[in-house]
């Protein structure tokens, strides 16, 4: 959703509009079965197994699997996407981003020095 806002001083140079709320990932998770219950949802959390894999996807194309064979385990959080999993609804989650954020940045150097340390 946009707003109207007031033209800067020296002219337009980009559109008199802002949003009123900030841009947002969606992310849904959809479980097992053919009928559900849809509910808005906050982030939870899993813990996966410390393993990567290296695979390829039908079309040749190579790309890293996180976390294992699918044995992921968490702790009950009243109103999370786990949650809803778990009871089986389709959760909706808004995934808010800051890229330049400095938690972000550490995240991404850890990140990197271990994808770097993987076999080729």
């Amino acid at each position: 959703e946009l707003e109207p806002v007031s033209p800067p001083e020296g002219g337009i140079d980009r559109p008199p509009y802002r949003r009123k709320v900030p841009a947002a990932l969606i992310n849904v998770n959809v479980p097992p079965g053919t009928s559900w219950q849809t509910v808005p949802t906050r982030l939870g959390l899993r813990t996966y197994d410390d393993m990567v894999e290296f695979r390829t996807d039908p079309r040749g194309r190579d790309y890293l699997w996180i976390g294992g064979a699918g044995t992921a385990t968490h702790a009950p959080l009243v109103g999370s996407d786990t949650d809803a999993h778990d009871r089986g609804q389709v959760s909706v989650t808004a995934l808010l981003l800051d890229l330049t954020s400095a938690e972000g940045s550490i995240l991404t150097q850890r990140l990197a020095t271990a994808v770097s340390s993987f076999p080729k």
